[in-house]
């Protein structure tokens, strides 16, 4: 058996000898020795041979259109693109989706501990709402990579391996780490406390201030989102310290006036400045309590009568600065009507004497005086 075959020269060259299962248009190498008979000239006799599949592009594209491989026509060079028939490796999804749902479930369910002021919670991806696409990635790498017509035909005449990797993709999970960060800044909050003198059950409190805490919602839902899909085990979520708008510094002046021992106590801030004797309520008068505030100082106050009619009646109508006034030269206006906190003037003093103690009294009593309240904080 004999043929005419082509050299890389273009050269057209005479073999002869076993050349059994040869197609016209394939590439072959062969081994044997060159002859010159004085009839045919020179020729090639061979003594074996083998198929060389094409490696340029050109040459796969000859090789296809020369009709050798069902499916390929010469005129068009396409490619068959039937379905893959059932059982093919490629078609069976059954045995990758086991092993691509538990590498998910391995991502999905592994455990995340969530800190933040000394606390601590566990939570997973899942837990979150965080899904994988398993049946699109699994639809993604049967359908395989999308190759050139000829490059997919020649890797399956050589059978080597389409290097192809297709990612599992994650979502969700955004609604479920807000969701965790509100719960956990809910478990933390601390609200401030601001410096105080109170009235707790008819008993005068001073308390320090103290500072609070708050989660960054923000930034623990970012921090939270992000672990999802990381590989972090452990979340440490960020916490701002909140400072009272009263500080032990910026109290300020407060006065109380213990009813019982009647004692004027004089504080600044939470420290104790001075104490003074005052006169509180007299028979048939009662002293209200509660917390006021201090509206105003009064220097040289004018007693007016607030109830001629009642038990003022024969009581001047108006009492001028002076050495009868019972208000002596100053006196504190406080919110709680007709009461203030004001001096009282020496027997034998003169009028510009200043008053010796001060006393919580009201206006409303010519001559007995009564406590303006059980605390009274300056403005």
């Amino acid at each position: 058996m004999g043929g005419t075959v082509t050299d890389r020269s273009s050269d057209l060259l005479t073999v002869v000898g076993p050349l059994l299962g040869a197609q016209p248009g394939e590439s072959l190498r062969l081994r044997g020795r060159w002859r010159r008979l004085p009839q045919y000239g020179r020729q090639f006799e061979v003594e074996a041979y083998q198929t060389v599949l094409p490696a340029t592009i050109q040459g796969i594209r000859r090789y296809l259109g020369s009709g050798l491989i069902k499916g390929i026509g010469p005129q068009d060079g396409r490619a068959d693109r039937r379905p893959l028939r059932p059982g093919h490796p490629a078609s069976d999804r059954g045995g990758a989706c086991p092993a691509v749902t538990a590498a998910a479930r391995r991502s999905l369910d592994r455990t995340i501990t969530v800190r933040a002021a000394g606390r601590s919670w566990t939570v997973t991806p899942a837990a979150l709402g965080r899904r994988a696409a398993v049946s699109q990635a699994v639809s993604q790498a049967v359908g395989g990579p999308r190759l050139p017509w000829w490059a997919s035909v020649w890797h399956r005449l050589t059978r080597r391996p389409v290097r192809f990797q297709v990612g599992l993709a994650y979502s969700g999970g955004q609604r479920g780490a807000a969701a965790m960060a509100a719960r956990v800044a809910s478990a933390v909050a601390v609200a401030p406390q601001g410096a105080a003198i109170t009235l707790v059950h008819g008993a005068v409190r001073r308390r320090h201030a103290r500072n609070g805490r708050a989660l960054d919602l923000r930034a623990a839902s970012q921090a939270l989102t992000a672990a999802e899909g990381g590989d972090s085990s452990v979340v440490n979520l960020p916490v701002r310290s909140l400072t009272p708008r009263v500080t032990d510094g910026r109290l300020g002046t407060t006065i109380t006036i213990d009813v019982g021992a009647n004692r004027l106590t004089l504080y600044d801030g939470l420290t104790v400045q001075r104490t003074y004797p005052v006169a509180t309520a007299g028979p048939g008068f009662y002293t209200p309590r509660g917390t006021w505030r201090v509206l105003y100082k009064q220097v040289n106050p004018t007693w007016i009568n607030p109830a001629p009619h009642g038990w003022g009646a024969g009581e001047p109508a108006r009492i001028p600065p002076g050495p009868d006034d019972p208000l002596g030269t100053r006196a504190l206006a406080l919110n709680a009507p007709g009461i203030l906190i004001h001096g009282r003037r020496r027997a034998g003093r003169s009028a510009a004497t200043p008053p010796t103690a001060a006393s919580a009294c009201s206006s409303a009593t010519p001559r007995t005086c009564l406590p303006a309240s059980q605390s009274a904080r300056r403005c």
